[in-house]
């Protein structure tokens, strides 16, 4: 009987075909081989593997759960964005601002180091003073200057978060909470974000108050307080326009 069992297992082992396994990896026969149920095997092996493949990005890293997903192939980034965006206090009050964030990857190549290097300007110079025996000679070098060396930079993934805040009123974001204001029109994100939340900024969750939050409201905060919410992106483009 054992050498039965041997003798089916190595049919087995050099006909694929006879065992449906011509599909199949080396890591998974050999590990499927003495399992009873061996198309059980393979199935609960080939799945297993399938829903690793699903929870990791092409990056090989963890699919943020819950974000929309904008996968830039061009410039080898992915985008996880955060759709729920919080209303934010400006100068006292809500109804203008909004917040949301998101979580870039890209993969970055590794750049080799540089030794550091010297180099000198122009030639050494020599002055003298006396007369005959009692003459003596000073010698200055030329000068030096010395370039330091680059540290190398290792290859592999990386990640940052970034915080978005929208100014529902002028339509424009700025970006991680320094830079100039701009545009969001034709931005694939910010502009999505601010069309599904600008009009029901009132019932957003409140983000954490910050210096910000300081202040009195000017004149457009309150415009923006009383147009806001129910509007549509293309009042409030006009209202800009105008």
């Amino acid at each position: 009987m054992k050498k039965l069992l041997l003798a089916v297992s190595f049919i087995c082992f050099m006909s694929p075909a006879i065992a449906g396994i011509n599909d199949i990896s080396d890591e998974v026969r050999d590990a499927c081989l003495p399992a009873a149920d061996f198309a059980g095997c393979v199935k609960a092996f080939t799945e297993k593997k399938e829903e690793n493949i699903s929870t990791l990005d092409r990056f090989g890293m963890p699919i943020i759960k819950g974000s929309f997903v904008y996968d830039d192939t061009e410039e080898n980034e992915i985008f996880y964005v955060n759709p729920n965006a919080l209303k934010v206090n400006v100068r006292g009050m809500f109804g203008r601002y909004i917040y949301y964030t998101y979580v870039t990857r890209w993969y970055q190549q590794a750049v080799a180091g540089t030794s550091g290097s010297s180099t000198t300007i122009g030639s050494a110079s020599t002055n003298c003073y006396g007369y005959g025996a009692s003459m003596s000679c000073t010698t200055t070098p030329a000068p030096t200057i010395n370039i330091p060396g680059r540290a190398g930079v290792a290859g592999g993934v990386r990640s940052m978060k970034v915080g978005v805040f929208i100014d529902c009123l002028d339509r424009t974001a700025q970006w991680s909470g320094r830079g100039k204001w701009q545009s969001i029109e034709g931005k694939r994100v910010s502009q999505p974000i601010a069309d599904s939340n600008c009009h029901k900024i009132a019932s957003l969750p409140e983000a954490k108050a910050d210096k910000d939050s300081k202040g009195r409201p000017n004149k457009r905060d309150l415009l923006a307080a009383k147009i806001l919410p129910g509007s549509t992106p293309a009042s409030i483009r006009s209202l800009i326009k105008d």
